[in-house]
């Protein structure tokens, strides 16, 4: 039995949101820990933390009477990173871009 439904979200949706915002979080701490790193080494930790940590969520829920490891969940945890992951680094991206004087 999971928790009770919120406006209408489902479980997979849930796990989308939470592990995507746990990726751009893990991308702003390892990006203030090393500014001159490139910006894809801070975006490949944040993806893979979140989506390490959603892994061993699962397996974790599996070992408890009162809970159950789904791989959907695990899929949807990774879904949500990615997205975050894309997303940041995109507008991290044309965030950079300066124009050139004329």
């Amino acid at each position: 039995m999971g928790p009770p439904q919120k406006a209408g979200l489902s479980d997979k949706t849930l796990h989308f949101i939470a592990f995507g915002v746990l990726a751009w979080l893990c991308w702003r701490a390892l990006r203030e820990l090393r500014r001159d790193a490139p910006v894809w080494l801070p975006l490949l930790g944040g993806f893979s933390a979140s989506v390490l940590c959603g892994g061993l969520l699962e397996l974790w829920q599996g070992l408890l009477s009162y809970r159950s490891c789904e791989f959907l969940d695990w899929v949807a945890d990774a879904l949500g990173a990615l997205l975050a992951v894309i997303l940041t680094g995109v507008i991290w991206m044309f965030s950079r871009v300066r124009p050139t004087a004329p």
